[in-house]
């Protein structure tokens, strides 16, 4: 799970106090969306506590693992490499389960072992325009089970 915030934390940021997306959310922490329960407790802009932020992504990251488990389905799930299940849930993490299960092309192609299909399909959308640096790292790690992020290094003893 390390590795996986490490990586939430380089594409999407890490903010200790609530504020307004890019779409006018009300987000806070690592890119959580806050709940329409949690508006009035961290409303635009108040402070967040680490505990807060970290239990959050617990949470936001045990969502997008299952999302991506389920449309990707466990047999072929259980068969990615750690780097492709990462970049599968980042997928989920960025924009929902919803939204991820209508990019068709993806999901054969990742079912088919297919990376380069998997990889181009993201590419030639309109959410590669739209996510900065995370598409191709993204697409990296799904065509060359490379992570770009280092994420995947242990620093030595």
């Amino acid at each position: 799970m390390a590795a996986y915030e490490c990586q939430s934390k380089i594409h999407e940021g890490v903010k200790y106090k609530s504020y307004l997306d890019s779409l006018g959310l009300p987000t806070a922490g690592i890119g959580h969306l806050l709940r329409t329960n949690e508006i009035p407790l961290y409303p635009v802009p108040t402070a967040v506590t680490p505990d807060q932020v970290t239990s959050w992504f617990q949470s936001d990251a045990a969502i997008s693992i299952a999302g991506a488990q389920d449309l990707l389905g466990m047999d072929v799930w259980g068969n990615l490499s750690d780097i492709r299940k990462r970049a599968s849930a980042d997928l989920c993490y960025n924009m929902g389960k919803g939204r991820l299960s209508k990019f068709k092309r993806f999901i054969a192609g990742m079912k088919a072992g297919d990376w380069n299909l998997a990889g181009a399909s993201l590419k030639d959308s309109k959410w590669f325009t739209q996510v900065g640096r995370r598409g191709p790292n993204i697409i990296t790690m799904i065509v060359q089970d490379v992570d770009p992020n280092g994420c995947d290094k242990k620093f030595p003893n």
